[in-house]
């Protein structure tokens, strides 16, 4: 096949894919509710196996009409998630050790995988010692992400849950098709947020987040009078993380800009303690 037909091929496989998303996306609007179903639950399972497959697809360069159907397909997912975690939450509420039963969650293990990707990634590019504090932006009504940290990562951290999400920011991403699921973040955002990225990592199995590992930005050491002795290097703990969980659309420097005054939090607590 020459290079027209693999062109060709190529651009009929994502016009291919891009129909059958938007027909999903118009299944998944037309839901009376985004509770826990059985069509709920088909109609996600359907569109999450269309999406996890390696794709050429651009989402970015998609045309106006698909971009809206994107947007809206990402905040029905969102919806969709908060309601899972919700029922889940108070499945595992009824129990009288819920942590003992956490695989209940039908994706817990991929929570488990991400986790690990997360913790690996952040471990290999920010070294030292491990975050005493992590503030977890986004942590939903089951904060599943911040329980296998904690569990099986970074048992002696303090965590901080927020419902909307140091010295480290671990921000999760998507990428090819599965930027239908989630947003896309790009790392100038980050960098325009005062972070340094340190790595971009787009997983290949059923992990459907990219994850993205970034520090805060070092600023320039005040010097003093004498020109040898630093005064204030305007850093914030080594001991400190920040964790992004679902970063809305175009708000990745709004997180960054959060992320920064929570470890500015973190670091005068530190101080005052």
């Amino acid at each position: 096949m020459g290079m027209e037909g693999c062109c060709n091929k190529k651009v009929m496989e994502e016009e291919a894919l891009v129909k059958k998303i938007t027909g999903l996306a118009a299944a998944i609007g037309e839901l009376p509710s985004l509770t826990p179903s059985p069509a709920v639950n088909a109609l996600f399972t359907e569109l999450v196996t269309s999406c996890i497959p390696a794709s050429t697809v651009d989402v970015d360069a998609l045309g106006p009409e698909a971009q809206e159907m994107r947007a809206r397909l990402i905040r029905l997912c969102a919806d969709a998630e908060g309601h899972l975690e919700a029922h889940y939450s108070d499945l595992l509420a009824a129990h009288d050790n819920p942590l003992d039963h956490l695989t209940l969650f039908p994706y817990f293990n991929n929570y488990i995988k991400l986790s690990q990707l997360e913790h690996g990634l952040l471990a290999r590019h920010v070294p030292g010692p491990a975050p005493a504090r992590v503030a977890f932006l986004g942590s939903g009504p089951l904060p599943l992400s911040s329980l296998v940290l904690a569990a099986r990562h970074l048992p002696d951290a303090s965590f901080d849950n927020y419902d909307i999400s140091g010295a480290a920011l671990v921000v999760r991403s998507a990428h090819g098709a599965r930027g239908f699921l989630y947003p896309v973040v790009n790392p100038e955002e980050i960098r325009r947020g005062g972070f340094e990225v340190l790595t971009v990592h787009h997983p290949e199995d059923e992990v459907i987040n990219s994850v993205i590992i970034a520090r805060k930005a070092a600023a320039p050491a005040a010097v003093a009078a004498d020109g040898d002795v630093p005064v204030n290097s305007g850093s914030m703990p080594a001991q400190c993380a920040v964790a992004v969980s679902r970063p809305c659309l175009g708000c990745a420097c709004e997180l960054g800009a959060r992320a920064h005054q929570k470890m500015k939090e973190m670091a005068m607590e530190e101080m005052e303690a």
